[in-house]
């Protein structure tokens, strides 16, 4: 199977997209190509202890979003279901600029939860570091980006409890955003909060 990196479609034969014009990339992914709530899957962006993160375009207008989907096993352990649930209610409630935004909670047909977040261009912290060095003027603005979305996330109760500059990404315009609440602890009270 072939697919468009940039649109999501399918193929079965290689080539280059009749939409978009660009290379297909052969994959065995079985998700890439189909459609997750609203969104057609185009292209792996991670992959972590939990899960994958693909990029959703919309087919009628072209947004995109990433698509959180858990994995198989995971989905089968209550107490990741329950942290991965917790990721997108922390994300929800912190509500900052400079941290992702959750956008939709919602279970595959096979019954795995996803969440579709905001997409963030740009580069992950840890990537930047080993360049060039940067600007110091940049590296205290994505700083001051990082202590205010913490800032915002203790102010009501959460605490990340996963940051490393792989769960940041700066954007090309310099930007800071925290992703990766997968571990974050909740206030006692918010738990139940929506």
């Amino acid at each position: 199977m072939f697919v468009c990196a940039e649109c999501g479609q399918r193929h079965d034969q290689p080539g280059y997209c009749p939409i978009d014009g660009r290379p297909l990339v052969a994959t065995d992914d079985p998700m890439l190509g189909t459609e997750v709530g609203r969104y057609r899957l185009a292209s792996l962006l991670g992959e972590g202890g939990m899960g994958r993160v693909y990029l959703g375009v919309q087919p009628a207008i072209g947004s995109r979003v990433a698509v959180k989907i858990l994995s198989d096993q995971c989905a089968r352990d209550p107490g990741l279901l329950e942290r991965f649930f917790a990721e997108a209610k922390a994300v929800k409630l912190v509500r900052h600029e400079s941290s992702v935004s959750v956008l939709d909670l919602a279970r595959l047909d096979d019954g795995r939860p996803y969440i579709v977040m905001e997409f963030v261009e740009g580069h992950v912290l840890a990537s930047l570091i080993h360049q060039a060095p940067a600007p110091l003027g940049g590296l205290v603005q994505v700083v001051v980006e990082v202590l205010s979305a913490l800032d915002a996330a203790h102010a009501i109760g959460i605490v990340h409890r996963d940051l490393k500059p792989d769960n940041i990404i700066v954007t090309g315009e310099g930007h800071a955003k925290v992703l990766d609440f997968g571990i974050a602890k909740l206030a006692p009270g918010l738990s139940h909060l929506s």
